[in-house]
């Protein structure tokens, strides 16, 4: 593996302790590369350290106590010769048709919900699928929302802007009806409008 001068990062993880081992494979690795990357190296073991008090203290903590422990800890560090950055991303289970559970696998005990930003009518991340058609999906892996803003490769322009205003519409009505399955203790029910339930 040859190392540019930048890199990001993404730890997908199951548990604390192998978030542990992933950051730990990290460490060795830049420590091998050499005095250039003493910044990274010092970041990591930041981390490590983070997580190794998580394991030794509380190894079956909720997200929150993990979040707490990490939560001000720097995404990126850079000198003149290298850019690094890194997340931690918990992982998902996703059943046969492609849909992602409610709960991530590290932290079970809690729905882990996500603040959906076309609810809000701000379009941060539009997704376009090889047929064209657009999606503008807060969660990127999740493919199942049935608000579709039009197809890229035929529609004029002015015919998105009508489907987007449509689309937000609806997107904003199964969100709203996410928070009240949420809210009546019925959360992880799909709505018609395709909105994934952990989107809020």
């Amino acid at each position: 593996m040859k190392i540019q001068n930048r890199l990001l990062v993404n730890v997908v993880f199951e548990n604390l302790p192998d978030l542990g081992r992933q950051v730990h494979l990290l460490v060795d690795f830049f420590e091998e590369a050499g005095p250039d990357y003493g910044h990274v190296v010092e970041l990591l073991n930041n981390y490590h350290g983070k997580i190794s008090y998580l394991l030794t203290h509380q190894p079956d903590c909720n997200e929150a106590v993990y979040l707490a422990q990490m939560g001000d800890t720097q995404m990126f560090v850079e000198n003149p010769a290298f850019i690094f950055g890194i997340n931690l991303l918990p992982a998902f289970r996703v059943d046969p048709e492609g849909r992602r559970s409610m709960q991530s696998i590290a932290f079970p005990r809690q729905n882990y919900l996500i603040h959906c930003p076309a609810a809000r009518g701000k379009i941060e991340i539009m997704t376009v699928q090889q047929s064209g058609d657009m999606i503008p999906c807060c969660d990127v892996g999740n493919l199942k929302c049935a608000a579709r803003f039009g197809n890229l490769l035929e529609d004029d322009a002015e015919t998105i802007m009508e489907k987007m205003e449509a689309s937000s519409r609806l997107i904003h009505k199964g969100t709203l009806k996410n928070k009240e399955n949420l809210n009546s203790g019925r959360g992880g029910i799909w709505v018609e409008e395709g909105i994934p339930p952990y989107c809020q």
